[in-house]
């Protein structure tokens, strides 16, 4: 055997790992990097090998997604809504500007997924445009029914049903939003919690102290899977 890996026990000795890369990307966030040392059985002709694993947790930009896909959405969703303004005897109207929306949808889905990472099941965001194009196929038939109402038993009736309609579709879109996007935000604020949480406990138990020498429980027992996470922030950078 050739090397060996000793812990860092002073701050002036450097780090085990240092990142030659700022960790922009531009629809990802990197919050940080898990190191793996581990030592693999000898071989039958007596090699002695370290494995040194590096993880980058990495994580998608809210930001990015709200402004590309999220918003748009809301924008058509709110124009949407606008066709209960008209009359409800303006059946064609309204309808009209249902069938416009429905096309513009269309148009601006097809926009959007050129944003939209290729996966082999529905994303949230992928949940959230399904749940839009329905609620506008829901609306135009509200607005048939509506027109029934408004010949059946007139149009006071059915302007009462309208505002009915609007509070209960905006209020199933507003908790089927909730029951989307709260549960993935809340899972990526605990895991992100939870690794920050290992990067202080690790910092705490490095001989070293410091943010760039966290590493040194890894080499102290070199037997032992462990992984140590560093926030990309407290990564020394060259």
């Amino acid at each position: 055997r050739a090397y060996n890996l000793a812990p860092v026990s002073r701050v002036e000795d450097g780090s085990l790992f240092r990142l030659l890369w700022p960790g922009d990307l531009q629809e990802l966030r990197i919050l940080g990097v898990s190191v793996e040392i581990s030592d693999l059985p000898v071989s039958t002709s007596g090699q002695e090998v370290t494995a040194v694993a590096l993880r980058f947790h990495v994580s998608r930009s809210v930001s990015y997604y709200f402004w590309k896909v999220i918003l748009p959405i809301y924008l058509l969703t709110i124009l949407t809504f606008y066709v209960f303004a008209i009359e409800v005897d303006e059946v064609a109207d309204r309808l009209s500007a249902i069938i416009t929306l429905f096309l513009a949808s269309f148009a601006m889905l097809y926009v959007v997924e050129q944003h939209l990472p290729r996966m082999n099941f529905l994303t949230a965001i992928d949940k959230l445009i399904v749940m839009t194009t329905v609620l506008m196929v829901i609306v135009g038939c509200v607005v048939v029914l509506l027109l029934r109402v408004s010949a059946q038993s007139g149009e006071k009736v059915a302007n009462q049903w309208n505002e009915v309609a609007v509070i209960a579709l905006s209020s199933c879109y507003l908790v089927g939003n909730l029951v989307l996007l709260v549960p993935p935000c809340w899972r990526k604020r605990q895991k992100l919690h939870n690794l920050r949480g290992q990067a202080r406990a690790d910092a705490q138990a490095s001989p070293a102290g410091g943010a760039g020498n966290i590493y040194a429980s890894l080499v102290s027992d070199s037997t032992s899977r462990h992984m140590v996470f560093m926030p990309l922030a407290d990564i020394p950078r060259s």
